[in-house]
């Protein structure tokens, strides 16, 4: 906290929670006196999610700089490296990786090779070995067509589709609990099942939509089908169906409009907006910049 440099008081009022801890037994009807407990921040506290940001931001920053980019979440740490053949990506995360044992020998830490993942992104795959591997004991799976990365499924093209195709499933999944409170006999209210789509099923359908979400008009070759999208839409409009209680044959636009739910494209178009121009004269987008710049005086090379 004292490297990021955080204010002095907020460092000493952090430290607090790590002393005068105390515990008392009650068992029954008898109860132990009480006894100084020397331990940690308990499992359960949210302080140690965040404490812990500020322990692997120090690896994280370590590895920033040239051909490479670090970024993670809790424990869920993600190296990028780029160049213009696959084995020198891995030749390079060899070295890299060789800095992660080095700080995890000095603070006392255990990577586990089982669970890393490699995954190279290309849109023309035919033109590189897609089978290059990191050389490190105890990595044997090899690159993966496919990654779990914060809650957001990417895949070797960054299409989306994988994402979408996993969105559907949990999106039924969550339909099939929703139609258990929307029967029309004894089933919850109107107001009552769209504030569980609202609060549950959208959010599902939306997340991390900033990241794998760009309006059609926006970009050229076209990031996603509109196969893909429409796909959203149909989830959306047989919820909609499900909360109002509507007949198969009422029109969607009929149903959004008693609803008060926008199209999902077009609330998907509304939060990707807010979000650039939250973020277009932020660090965040001063940073993407320079890497990308970076990025292409590299590979022109």
């Amino acid at each position: 906290m004292k490297a990021q440099a955080v204010p002095h008081w907020i460092v000493q009022f952090t430290k607090s929670f790590f002393k005068d801890w105390t515990t008392r037994l009650l068992i029954g009807g008898y109860m132990a006196q009480i006894m100084q407990t020397n331990t940690n921040i308990p499992q359960n506290s949210a302080l140690l999610l965040i404490l812990f940001l500020f322990f692997a931001c120090t690896l994280l920053l370590e590895l920033q700089g040239g051909t490479t980019s670090a970024f993670g979440f809790i424990n869920n740490s993600n190296i990028l490296m780029y160049s213009k053949i696959t084995e020198e990506n891995c030749r390079a995360l060899k070295r890299v990786y060789k800095v992660c044992t080095a700080w995890a020998c000095q603070h006392g830490v255990v990577f586990v090779p089982e669970k890393y993942h490699l995954i190279h992104f290309i849109r023309s795959h035919k033109k590189f070995n897609m089978k290059a591997t990191v050389n490190i004991n105890g990595f044997t799976e090899g690159p993966v067509s496919n990654l779990h990365v914060l809650g957001v499924q990417v895949d070797l093209k960054l299409k989306w589709g994988l994402h979408i195709n996993i969105v559907k499933t949990k999106t039924a999944t969550q339909m099939a609990v929703l139609t258990q409170f929307t029967t029309s006999t004894w089933g919850t209210s109107f107001q009552k099942a769209k504030t569980i789509y609202f609060a549950v099923v959208q959010l599902a359908i939306l997340y991390g939509c900033s990241t794998w979400y760009t309006p059609p008009e926006w970009t050229k070759p076209k990031e996603m089908s509109k196969t893909k999208l429409c796909q959203l839409d149909a989830a959306q409009n047989q919820c909609l169906h499900t909360i109002a209680g509507a007949y198969k044959s009422t029109p969607i636009a009929v149903l959004e409009h008693e609803t008060g739910f926008l199209p999902i494209q077009m609330h998907l178009k509304e939060l990707v907006v807010i979000y650039a121009e939250r973020t277009q004269k932020g660090p965040a987008r001063e940073h993407i910049k320079r890497e990308c710049n970076t990025i292409q005086a590299t590979i022109a090379h």
